[in-house]
């Protein structure tokens, strides 16, 4: 106990002497109030959900079906509430899962910006986003649990063996309140859509989202 205790002190100094460095980067920089605001909320924002412990790091230093293995177990409860892996069979949503990220976001953050490279696909499982857009003409849609930002990557489904990784939005996507999602990234689109290239299991899975 006195060790778990200890442990626990080391990890909330760390995160008080990163506040205070941040805090007077923030003041030297002389951000305004609004963004030194949302600065703040990230720091809290990130330790509420790891308290100090980069769980991701550790699970991507795993082989790849260990993850997977771990990935699915923890996420099996959400992913089983969410219709686009309803729709997939097991070895489909294995290999998703072994590449599987939690994503947390604060409200009023910008997701994706119009004209910007897409960094990651997001399949919302917590809070709503806004999206706006030419596309959307003029129209503002809200999306939610169960939908899925970043379609844009999924060009890459057609086009696994693209060398680059420069794909721009499409829409404008802010978090209206906060946010729980989980992200494929870029690379691991990629690779997922090489993996399935042969069968096209991959892209038929997401062929509703491909326009």
């Amino acid at each position: 106990m006195q060790s778990i205790l200890q442990c626990t002190e080391v990890k909330e100094d760390r995160q008080r002497a990163r506040q205070r460095i941040v805090e007077e980067w923030v003041k030297y920089h002389q951000l305004p109030p609004p963004l030194k605001k949302k600065v703040k909320q990230a720091i809290q924002s990130e330790w509420s959900a790891t308290r100090g412990v980069n769980y991701e790091a550790m699970l991507d230093s795993l082989p790849q079906n260990i993850r997977s293995d771990i990935r699915r177990n923890l996420y099996q409860e959400i992913i089983g509430t969410m219709p686009i892996f309803a729709e997939m069979d097991d070895v489909l949503i294995s290999a998703i899962s072994g590449y599987l990220h939690t994503f947390s976001s604060n409200e009023g953050t910008y997701v994706a910006i119009e004209g910007e490279p897409v960094c990651q696909i997001m399949f919302v499982f917590g809070g709503q986003l806004e999206v706006s857009g030419a596309n959307n003409g003029g129209q503002c849609i809200i999306l939610g649990p169960g939908d899925l930002c970043g379609k844009e990557l999924l060009e890459l489904c057609s086009h696994p063996t693209t060398t680059s990784n420069l794909i721009p939005a499409t829409q404008t996507i802010k978090c209206v309140t906060d946010v729980d999602a989980f992200s494929l990234r870029v690379d691991d689109v990629k690779l997922l859509a090489i993996q399935f290239h042969h069968d096209g299991k991959f892209r038929c899975a997401f062929q509703r989202y491909i326009a």
